[in-house]
């Protein structure tokens, strides 16, 4: 998954920072195929000190519950999350 995410365009992870764009998301690889549901019931994430595994299943749990009925996701919900991939994106990677 970090392999992944390392391989992305700088110019893309620029623009998601700048925009908190959610398709951008899909297109860097950061909205990924898990069990998501079971994930979000039974997982707490302080985002923050999280590995960036998790802040990736955690904006996949955002997005894909507004795809499926919840709530659109906004950038105050998305902003910790992005936070966290842009720490990792600049010292981490």
């Amino acid at each position: 998954m970090v392999a992944a995410l390392s391989a992305q365009p700088a110019d893309r992870w620029r623009e998601v920072f700048e925009t908190g764009d959610v398709g951008l998301l899909y297109q860097l690889g950061v909205v990924v195929g898990f069990d998501w549901p079971l994930w979000r019931r039974t997982t707490t994430v302080d985002v923050a000190g999280a590995p960036v595994s998790d802040a990736v299943r955690l904006a996949t749990s955002i997005v894909r519950a507004e795809r499926f009925g919840g709530p659109a996701p906004d950038l105050d919900m998305l902003k910790p999350i992005l936070d966290r991939l842009r720490r990792w994106y600049e010292t981490e990677r």
